[in-house]
């Protein structure tokens, strides 16, 4: 499901979900460990480096590319909140658990970054980058769904 809209004047959000089956413990685990980041980030965030609270990466998008510094911050027992460092084209990456069963879970990721407050900056979001950064979550949270699924066969 997506939702998309406009917490501030200028920033804005984007969500998307999937279903996966997996215990909420692995989810947790791989969305609380940025050295797992590399594996289901899309094609899109580029030059994934991880440290031990958060990572950096460039998001590839048509015309720019903007740099992401994240670091982990706070967040529920089920969400994982990644802060955007000052300089950040980020504000917020977080990603949302919901267990469904014993063996499966819901996991939703919402973006939340800032637009520039010209004319050009609000036209090109809306008609270009909006949609290339709704697809890089997609794709993301698909690779994430394959991965998470295939993670303790790949750890045997």
């Amino acid at each position: 499901m997506n939702h998309s809209s406009h917490i501030a004047k200028n920033i804005c959000t984007l969500r998307e979900d999937i279903h996966v089956h997996i215990k909420f413990s692995v989810a947790f685990k791989v969305l609380t460990n940025p050295e797992y980041f590399e594996h289901f980030l899309a094609p899109q965030f580029e030059n994934v480096q991880v440290n031990v609270d958060g990572f950096s990466s460039s998001l590839r998008l048509p015309m720019k590319t903007e740099i992401l510094t994240m670091s982990r911050r706070g967040g529920d027992s089920d969400t994982i909140n990644y802060q955007g460092e000052l300089g950040s084209g980020c504000a917020l990456l977080a990603w949302k658990i919901n267990p469904e069963t014993t063996t499966e879970v819901h996991i939703a990721a919402e973006l939340r970054y800032a637009v520039s407050s010209g004319i050009i900056s609000k036209l090109t979001e809306s008609t270009i980058f909006k949609a290339h950064r709704l697809q890089s979550i997609r794709d993301s949270l698909w690779l994430l769904k394959q991965y998470l699924e295939n993670f303790e066969n790949d750890k045997a």
